[in-house]
């Protein structure tokens, strides 16, 4: 997507996070805290990790508290501070500005705009289809399980909803993608 020029294409397997309206389970737009969801009555812990029957394994605060335990300024090298080393811009202390405070939950909504506009692939597909759109025809393929350990599935849907709108550039004929998985299949491929 940031060199259709001169790219062929990918074929893409459990992709991280392609639209941070689903950051694992958490909307970094809408949602105040990644820790918890609030509820009618009380707030609920976020899940990060499930097994293949769909049991919570580790809540996002308790994920987020072993990567602190395992180093500072966001270098753990697990998912959470891995996401932030690449998607932040640099903070004033020379490390990753942080998406979220790693004791509270609270979501930087700065920063979570930072992200929208340079690395959240589904809003730049959005923002940019007229350009893009011919560019990458039959060229992206998407492929994740419906119930990805880590949520990614939901994300990948968020995209494949998109690019259901989409025509093919310059003929409005509807988006025509087969699904190879339960979750996406070739996205643009006709």
């Amino acid at each position: 997507m940031f060199y259709p020029d001169h790219y062929n294409g990918a074929f893409i397997a459990c992709p991280d996070p392609v639209d941070f309206h689903a950051y694992n389970t958490t909307d970094l737009y809408k949602q105040d805290n990644i820790f918890y969801l609030q509820g009618a009555n009380k707030k609920v812990d976020q899940p990060a990790m499930r097994d293949y029957l769909g049991h919570t394994l580790i809540s996002v605060r308790d994920n987020v508290a072993y990567e602190a335990a395992l180093g500072d300024h966001g270098r753990s090298g697990e998912q959470f501070d891995i996401w932030q080393a690449v998607y932040s811009p640099v903070g004033v202390d020379g490390y990753p500005k942080p998406i979220f405070d790693k004791v509270t939950g609270v979501i930087d909504h700065e920063t979570a705009k930072y992200w929208h506009e340079h690395y959240d692939l589904n809003a730049i597909l959005q923002r940019d289809w007229n350009t893009l759109g011919p560019k990458l025809q039959g060229k992206l393929h998407l492929f994740v399980g419906s119930d990805d350990t880590y949520f990614l599935n939901d994300a990948v849907y968020l995209m494949e909803d998109f690019l259901k709108t989409t025509g093919t550039p310059g003929h409005g004929v509807p988006y025509q993608g087969k699904c190879i998985t339960a979750a996406c299949g070739a996205l643009l491929e006709r």
